[in-house]
């Protein structure tokens, strides 16, 4: 590793402990909040203006804590809103503090695009909040910028009048209620995913109210409420329980039809009007403007003695050079080091405990005084100093030179719960990767078949999917039952009850053209499958002998984390939450590296749910492991922000980091090639420019390729040669088909980040013909909550007429140029501006879709999107929706609408925009990937011989077959193939056509599960289940969103239980005759003293428990 300064760890004493309290009763806050009292009004108002926006957090929350009155503080624009409240709460961490509200701006309505339903549900639910608040004791803090305090919200009396309590306990007419529900406009559906819906499954009633960010799930005795829930409207899940909840009966509903048009629309984005919230206000309000900008600031006192803050330490000192960076330290440490020898008190705040230990070693072993300086563990975007109390506020965001990130406030119920679309499944997804054959990632596919789709069912073959068709029931009392209907050669049907709808998925052939059908019973089939087997397994030799070639020889393995010095305090100075995916992730990565066999893993997830991250983290577990580490990136900016990313990470270790790529010039990228030949350098972050034959390294460890589809297959052949015997982290949001199909068979490791960030929202998108009233209003809404905006223009030739004009349409916006062909000096000072905030408008060329990450950056606009294939369109889209912001992304086609499109023609380019805008919420990136493979087809993705096997049996029934194969030869067992063990059991029976008296059925019946894609889904769960835990998942999962099930799921998780447990043992066959048990292993009958196992109970939960017992007892 590279020399530094660290050697080893620093032992710390206690640091000083920070006095909130004294810095709140400073003799100047006390004077400002008395002459507070002293004002008269129903609301006095008062100007912050002269404070520095990084001190009016404090100031704020020093006045409330001895002014015992509620507080609205206006901001001048939703930013600057979200900072001060960030700042606030930082310095009133305690739940007992006052509580913070911030009050959503309704954005105005731009062509297509839909008012945002959690915007109308946090009005209405900090208008209730007020309104409950001001008749108690409690004193709240409202936030609000002018625009969102004079929208419009329901009267004060409606809105109290209007609400229903929930109480744990409490009594209440249940058929009343759900009467009133529907009277308010609720609509009732099979599940609840958006506000406005609720939902009855027999003694279970989901509702998701109008005022509140997550629905509500309650279970009823009778008319009395047995428990209450929230739940996520994504995977239908509780996450927390309540003793009470409100549901608002205010008519607030979406458009239920074309005639409501733009009225319906406003509704669901304002609520409905009559008052604005200072009629929610109680009387002696006080008002704070944060900038006299605001409408009504000319009315605001301005409060004497509160001019003693100075501006934010850092732009009072020229922040350009106040970076914690080896070179400029020195600066920082003299500037303190002058505070402390004045007598002052400083502290420091840091987010985490990591940040702080950083921050103490730094100022330890540049001997300043370990009792000198306080730290607190908060996140303040800012510090400030305040020269009459002699006090220095310093955030490490500012001392690191990094981008502090703000923190959701707006009810933060929202936790990264999405809603989905209207009509759309939960699960949706592209139909190929489902059922028994596809691991069970898409199961709410059969909903978006459509009639005459082509499907695959496991033993008859290639069909036509026909609908679905009510039948009679056997079994009485079950009316009719559902059967899906497939249609094969010669207009043969086949009824497929839904107990067996887990055998049937969406066939994807090597081509698009239209399999032909089979003949139901005939003899193809089978000779197919035989033979796709056959060429499986001979292919699946190949296909993981590379693999086989670098276990035998073998790789490094790096010491654990325990063993290194450094790897914990690294990842505790993250500065956000790792999602749980996150946190596998890597758990997965460091196991491979810690292991002898190189790694070959890919990691798979969304634009922005830190892929990034999960790389860092194995970067730096190699360069201290004392390996060199290559990270490679498609385009030279996003080479660019990974250098500075890295740079900026490990700038406080012995780490040395370098870039090689057309940015340098040539003296530095022979310095770089140097460095890296004699051990230098530790991790270098470049382009192609890396797979150069005068690239060499001294002992290269590891290697990280960056959104691997957007390298060519020259370079993809040269990463075969190079990093053969080399551990290969590779990242895709949107993975090629080959990659894709590799991890799915198993040939090659896959994480999947699914989970997102906290309290990110998916990207409204827009698909419209080019409106250039469309575009002003699009920009001039992102401006106005003082966010920036991509163009995406891709024809350099005439990019320039194209900047003028959106000058001439929205004047004022600051709008720069960026693309390819500019000098490299000059784009980089375009891309800097921008990031820095200084441009408004970045007018660009397909540059930008990879590497640029700014939060605020909000709104993207594409021109002719039907240019664009569908992974490239899912990373433009993904430059936006990277903060808690609703983001934007049109999609524009040419006025005259036709469509060029590439990869297939204007067909696939209209299925492309299609999938974008049906795969809009979070997590998307993987179904997008196997849409993108279902309107390609397969093609020749495995080579001429194996995509003749995909066309005759199905691209999802092939890779399931190639997947045991691989599993076979690695010499493992693919633990979710349901036919390990068969269960075979006279005294229940598992279809309704089977049930008699004394063989009671074994299934979901409709009582229970009320939705055919309920019980599909259902089937489709237990015979997937592979272990216990995941029986016990099913378990968990159906109480809570279903209820108490009837005797038959019983019966059915019985089944399932002695079929896994018999798998577990080794068992082919479990079966039961009369009072014999017959148990199978290996071909041969498993007998107990020579005789079979006899069964004594009588009912079948008797005979259940005997079976269990005898499983449990056998080894």
């Amino acid at each position: 590793m590279a020399s530094s300064r660290r050697s080893s760890s620093v032992s710390l004493p206690p640091a000083p402990v920070f006095d909130a309290e004294a810095w709140f009763s400073h003799k100047e806050l006390a004077a400002a909040r008395k002459e507070i009292l002293k004002a008269k009004g129903k609301t006095p108002c008062f100007s912050l203006a002269a404070i520095p926006a990084a001190a009016q957090g404090f100031v704020v929350a020093g006045l409330m804590a001895g002014l015992g009155r509620p507080v609205l503080v206006l901001a001048p624009g939703p930013r600057t809103q979200e900072e001060f409240a960030g700042d606030f709460e930082a310095w009133t961490p305690s739940p007992d503090g006052p509580g913070l509200l911030l009050l959503p701006e309704a954005e105005p309505l731009v062509g297509e695009a839909l008012p945002d339903p959690n915007v109308a549900a946090e009005r209405l639910g900090v208008a209730r909040r007020v309104q409950r608040e001001a008749g108690g004791s409690g004193t709240p803090l409202v936030v609000a910028t002018r625009a969102g305090l004079d929208q419009p919200l329901p009267l004060p009396q409606s809105l109290a009048r209007e609400v229903v309590l929930l109480a744990v306990g409490g009594t209440l007419s249940r058929e009343s209620w759900l009467e009133r529900l529907e009277e308010a406009g609720y609509q009732r559906e099979g599940e609840v995913q958006i506000h406005g819906q609720f939902s009855v499954r027999g003694a279970v009633v989901d509702v998701f109210s109008w005022a509140s960010m997550l629905p509500v799930r309650s279970e009823w005795d009778g008319d009395e409420v047995a428990s209450l829930r929230e739940f996520d409207p994504v995977t239908q899940r509780s996450v927390a329980s309540l003793d009470e909840a409100e549901v608002s009966l205010i008519r607030v509903a979406p458009p239920t039809s074309e005639k409501e048009g733009e009225k319906g629309r406003k509704v669901i984005a304002f609520g409905l009007g009559g008052a604005t919230l200072r009629e929610y206000l109680p009387e002696g309000t006080v008002t704070f403007c944060l900038d006299d900008r605001d409408a009504g600031a000319e009315e605001a006192a301005e409060l004497p003695g509160l001019e003693f803050f100075a501006h934010d330490f850092l732009h009072s000192r020229n922040s350009a050079d106040w970076t914690v960076q080896e070179h400029r330290r020195d600066l920082f440490l003299d500037h303190l080091r002058g505070w402390l020898g004045d007598g002052w008190e400083v502290v420091v705040a840091s987010n985490n405990e990591g940040e702080e230990k950083r921050l103490r070693e730094i100022l330890a072993e540049q001997k300043v005084a370990p009792n000198a300086v306080a730290f607190i563990q908060r996140r303040l975007l800012r510090g400030f100093v305040w020269p009459a109390a002699k006090r220095a506020m310093l955030s490490d965001a500012e001392i690191f030179g990094r981008y502090q990130t703000l923190r959701a406030l707006r009810m933060k119920g929202r936790q990264a719960r999405n809603p989905a679309k209207p009509g759309l499944s939960p699960t949706g997804g592209a139909g190929g990767v489902g059922g028994i054959m596809g691991g069970g990632r898409d199961a709410g596919a059969f909903a978006e078949w459509g009639d005459g789709d082509f499907v695959v069912h496991l033993h008859h073959g290639i069909a036509r999917y026909m609908g679905m068709k009510a039948l009679p029931s056997p079994a009485e009392g079950e009316g009719e039952t559902e059967a899906l209907v497939l249609q094969f050669a010669d207009q043969a049907r086949l009824y497929v009850p839904l107990e067996d709808a887990y055998l049937v998925s969406r066939y994807m052939g090597a081509t698009k053209k239209a399999p032909k059908l089979d003949q139901l019973g005939g003899p193809r089939w089978d000779k197919a499958k035989a033979q796709a087997r056959k060429a499986v397994a001979e292919y699946a030799m190949k296909l993981i002998a590379t693999q086989a070639e670098r276990e035998t020889l073998g790789g490094f393995a790096y010491p654990p984390d325990e063993e290194t010095p450094w790897q914990a305090e690294f990842e505790e100075a993250f500065v956000y939450d790792e999602t749980p995916d996150q946190l596998r992730a890597i758990a997965d990565t460091k196991r491979d590296m810690e292991s002898p066999r190189p790694m070959d893993r890919l990691i798979c997830g969304d634009v922005g749910f830190g892929k990034t991250e999960v790389a860092i983290r194995a970067l730096f577990k190699a360069a201290t492991g004392g390996k060199q580490a290559a990270f490679l990136a498609p385009t030279t900016v996003l080479a660019q922000q990974h250098f500075e990313n890295l740079r900026e990470r490990f700038a406080d270790y012995p780490v040395r980091v370098e870039l090689l790529s057309r940015y340098r010039k040539p003296e530095e990228q022979k310095r770089v090639l140097q460095g890296l030949a004699e051990g230098g350098v530790d991790v270098v972050v470049g382009t192609h420019r890396l797979l150069s034959k005068d690239v060499a390294f001294k002992d290269l460890g590891l290697v990280v390729i960056d959104e691997e589809q957007r390298f060519g297959v020259v370079q993809k052949e040269r990463f075969k040669q190079l990093f053969r015997l080399l551990d290969v982290l590779t990242l895709s949001a949107t993975p090629i088909p080959r990659t894709l199909y590799m991890a799915m068979t198993g040939a090659r490791d896959m994480s999947t980040l699914e989970t997102a960030p906290a309290n990110r929202q998916s990207v409204e998108t827009v698909i419209s013909p080019y409106d250039e009233r469309v575009i002003r209003s699009a920009i001039e809404r992102e401006l106005a909550r003082q966010g920036q905006v991509y163009f995406l223009y891709n024809r350099v030739q005439t990019i320039e007429r194209v900047a003028a004009r959106l000058r001439e349409l929205v004047p004022g916006a600051r709008v720069e140029i960026g693309h390819g062909q500019m000098d490299k000096h000059e784009l980089e000072e375009v891309m800097h501006r921008f990031v820095a905030g200084e441009t408004d408008v970045l007018l660009a060329t397909t540059i930008i879709e990879s590497g640029l990450d700014i939060p605020n950056a909000n709104t993207i606009l594409i021109d002719r999107a039907d240019r664009f294939g569908l992974a490239d369109l899912y990373q433009l889209r993904g430059r936006v929706g990277r903060s808690t912001a609703k983001a934007y992304a049109y999609l524009f086609l040419p006025r005259e609408g036709g469509t060029t499109g590439v990869g297939g023609g204007a067909g696939n380019a209209r299925k492309r925009l299609g999938a974008m805008r049906q795969y809009a919420q979070l997590g998307s990136g993987f179904k997008l990937a196997m849409r993108d493979l279902e309107i390609r087809g397969a093609g020749n993705l495995l080579g001429t011989a194996q995509s003749g096997h995909i066309t005759a049996i199905g691209f999802d029934l092939y890779c399931h077959l190639l997947k045991k194969a691989v599993s076979r030869i690695k010499g493992g067992k693919l633990a979710t193939d349901p036919a390990e063990c068969r269960v075979q059991l006279d005294f229940v029976a598992l279809h309704r056509s089977e049930a008699t008296d004394v063989r009671p059925p074994a299934l979901l019946p409709t009582v229970y599960l009320k939705e055919s894609r309920w019980r599909i889904d259902g089937y489709r769960r237990v015979v997937e289940a592979s272990t216990l835990d995941d029986l016990e998942a099913v378990r968990r999962e159906w109480l809570d969103r279903h209820g108490k099930w009837p005797l038959p799921v019983e019966r059915l998780l019985a089944v399932t239980e002695l079929r896994i447990l018999g798998a577990q043992r080794g068992l082919s066959l479990i079966e039961t005759q009369g009072e014999k048990l017959i148990l199978k292993r290996n071909g041969d009958f498993v007998m107990i003293g020579g005789k079979f196992p006899r069964l004594t109970g009588g009912t079948p939960e008797n005979k259940f428990a005997e079976i269990r017992r005898w499983l449990l007892s056998f080894v």
